[in-house]
């Protein structure tokens, strides 16, 4: 939307030539893959067990500078 990028996961399949596809609407480029597997359309994420250690390593600081 006019500069920002938005990601929307979805079900749904449509059978297309190609992997990718864009569409253009007005000012609106989408950009459309599909994919046949579990899990092939997931973005980055953090592992639960990172964040966690995250979150216990700021909870410590923060308690120990008060």
């Amino acid at each position: 939307f006019r500069g920002d990028e938005r990601v929307i996961r979805s079900c749904g399949y449509e059978e297309y030539k190609n992997e990718c596809y864009k569409t253009v609407l007005e000012e609106y480029t989408t950009k459309v893959c599909t994919c046949k597997e579990d899990g092939c359309n997931i973005g980055t994420c953090i592992d639960k067990s990172i964040l966690l250690l995250l979150c216990s390593v700021t909870t410590h600081v923060i308690f120990l500078h008060k």
